[in-house]
């Protein structure tokens, strides 16, 4: 497991909170999977699945989007 990518991840998660609550409403719902497999991210309405190196190389903000 990368710490650092799901440490970004929820950071991300959380600041949408704040600055769009109606898109962290529904990112709050999804379950978020670590899938080395897949090169960026993706999502199916229930997980967020998503590639800790691709993570780890972005900048918040870029998560955040």
């Amino acid at each position: 497991m990368h710490e650092a990518a799901q440490t970004k991840m929820l950071k991300a998660r959380m600041e949408l909170v704040l600055d769009h609550p109606f898109f962290a409403n529904l990112a709050l719902r999804l379950e978020f999977r670590e899938d080395p497999t897949c090169r960026t991210a993706w999502a199916d309405g229930q997980t967020l699945g998503y590639n800790p190196i691709y993570i780890d190389a972005l900048p918040l903000e870029k998560v955040k989007g």
